[in-house]
């Protein structure tokens, strides 16, 4: 009898513990925690070149993610290209508005390829088979580099080129 007034209380115990309601899951984060809002980010705004940089060196290369370096050389450009204003469209359209013209007979306004994103957004795709890396994009500021070989006196040169454009 002392053994059953033992044994009931941690058999009723267990029977409540095992009556435990289920802890709910934690909810799935969100599908997309980086990168979220590019497509908003990049279009409907007017995005204008702000520097562009280079840099040839292996660590640069490698390291593009840290652009632009000590190493990297700021290249100036064009006048004519300075005041140029990227427009991008949500439906993959973009153009250029080009108020001081390079040449004469250079256009008003020059379309650009259609462009989209890759899958993983980390490049911009464009028609014409260019395709940009994206290094950061905000509704501010947009970061994107490409590779380039350039040909020296010495013979071909790997390059790395960086845009920054800003938002205005």
């Amino acid at each position: 009898m002392k053994i059953l007034k033992i044994i009931k209380p941690i058999l009723i115990i267990l029977s409540l513990s095992a009556c435990k309601k289920e802890k709910t899951p934690d909810p799935e984060p969100p599908a997309c925690i980086e990168r979220c809002n590019y497509f908003s980010d990049f279009t409907g705004h007017r995005w204008k070149l702000f520097r562009f940089y280079e840099d040839s060196t292996t660590y640069a290369l490698n390291n593009t993610g840290l652009m632009p370096l000590p190493t990297s050389h700021s290249l100036s450009i064009n006048i004519c290209d300075n005041d140029n204003i990227w427009i991008v469209n949500g439906d993959g359209s973009s153009y250029v508005l080009n108020p001081v013209k390079c040449l004469s007979t250079d256009p008003d306004t020059v379309f650009q390829p259609a462009w989209s994103f890759s899958a993983d957004k980390k490049q911009l795709i464009f028609a014409n088979a260019s395709t940009l890396n994206i290094l950061s994009l905000t509704t501010l500021e947009m970061k994107l580099y490409e590779y380039v070989t350039i040909n020296q006196g010495t013979g071909p040169k790997l390059f790395v080129r960086l845009g920054i454009y800003k938002s205005i």
